[in-house]
């Protein structure tokens, strides 16, 4: 009984010992665990054109693909014509926007922008306030010139148009308070001869990266 005694004292000794080595293992496997989790967000930038205002006899055709927004227009007589297209802007960097023409008269179209504000609380304040609009693009307030004071747009090249910081500070890519709306003036000049139609892309880019 004795000898049994013992073995007993051993064996519950040697348990003892055991789970306490297990404790102090999963106490130091759980202090040396660290769990870093490390993501990239995607730099995104959307364009859209959810309505067109249409003037004179200048009719257009748009159709908004992510970050590009194709124009197709054409002035159904020789006295030109006038739309003006609110463009909405939706970005989580900075960005640029540029333009290229396609048309077989391109000294005939202008393209300027008229007016930039931001569509509710989820734009960024700095939005409107560092926006960029390059020379000869920028119509902002000049409601009352004669439209020939600004130079025409002869974008057989990609042109660059504007460019600014982060626009959208939450919301979705059709969230109704997340974008800038730019608002284009596209004007045909009137010309001798059949109609010409015309299509102007505009493509944005994001020019920095996320902090």
């Amino acid at each position: 009984m004795l000898v049994l005694s013992r073995i007993r004292r051993i064996c519950f000794f040697a348990f003892v010992v055991v789970a306490a080595s297990m404790l102090v293992s999963v106490h130091v496997v759980a202090q040396a665990s660290h769990v870093t989790l490390r993501g990239v967000v995607s730099e995104t930038i959307v364009l859209s054109a959810p309505q067109v205002l249409p003037a004179n006899t200048l009719t257009a055709d748009v159709v908004s693909i992510g970050n590009r927004v194709d124009i197709t227009f054409s002035s159904g007589n020789s006295k030109g014509g006038v739309i003006r297209l609110p463009l909405l802007v939706r970005s989580n960097s900075g960005f640029k926007i540029t333009a290229l023409l396609a048309t077989k008269s391109p000294s005939a179209t202008q393209v300027v922008v008229t007016d930039v504000r931001a569509t509710g609380s989820l734009v960024s304040p700095s939005a409107v306030r560092e926006i960029n609009i390059e020379r000869g693009f920028d119509a902002r307030g000049g409601a009352e010139r004669e439209p020939m004071e600004v130079m025409p747009f002869e974008g057989s090249m990609p042109l660059p148009v504007l460019s600014g910081p982060r626009i959208s500070l939450g919301g979705t890519l059709n969230s109704p308070g997340n974008a800038l709306e730019v608002v284009l003036l596209i004007r045909l000049k009137p010309e001798p001869g059949p109609a010409v139609s015309s299509r102007l892309t505009l493509l944005a880019d994001p020019v920095s990266r996320i902090p």
